[in-house]
């Protein structure tokens, strides 16, 4: 009889790692899933970036020294892996574009400001859509950490080598 309870309490025991061990990878397929559509957010927002600076360049004498700045922000931006170094680069974009357009709008032709305003207001949609994104990776991240924080997931997380997911924060996003 203790034979068998024994074998019951292992079958028991192997039944709720592999449940434990499920979720977990279920969590961290979420978590790379979202992190990949915030990537590709934030890549769509580099390029606005760009088609930003090539009409204000293009519509206006601009000062090199600010129009440097954005494009050296955008470059170490696109450069970086992972939510948290993205997130720093990021936010620096962000106060790098937003001292561009205000040190240049007064100087738009009108021809060319219907055309930077278009895109400053697809920048605007692109920075909404980040802002989702950003709120929804983070809530599976946090999720996901949970879960391999606390017992009884921490244990199967400790021997499978699951490792804890880096939140995104960006502040400053210009608007």
């Amino acid at each position: 009889m203790s034979v068998l309870v024994t074998v019951g309490a292992l079958v028991l025991i192997a039944l709720w790692a592999m449940a434990s061990y499920r979720k977990l990878v279920g969590l961290r397929t979420a978590v790379t899933k979202g992190w990949r559509q915030l990537d590709a957010q934030l890549k769509r927002r580099h390029d606005l970036v760009l088609d930003l600076v090539n009409a204000v360049q293009n519509a206006a004498e601009v000062e090199s020294v600010t129009l440097e700045a954005v494009v050296a922000a955008r470059n170490r931006a696109i450069s970086v892996s992972g939510p948290t170094n993205a997130g720093r680069k990021e936010a620096e974009l962000s106060k790098a574009l937003a001292d561009f357009l205000g040190a240049s709008q007064s100087e738009w032709p009108l021809a060319a400001d219907r055309a930077v305003r278009a895109l400053q207001e697809d920048l605007t949609g692109a920075e909404n859509r980040i802002d989702v994104a950003r709120q929804s990776y983070n809530k599976v991240a946090a999720t996901y950490n949970a879960a391999t924080d606390a017992i009884p997931g921490n244990i199967v997380a400790g021997f499978a080598g699951f490792r804890p997911a880096e939140l995104f924060q960006a502040t400053n996003q210009s608007r």
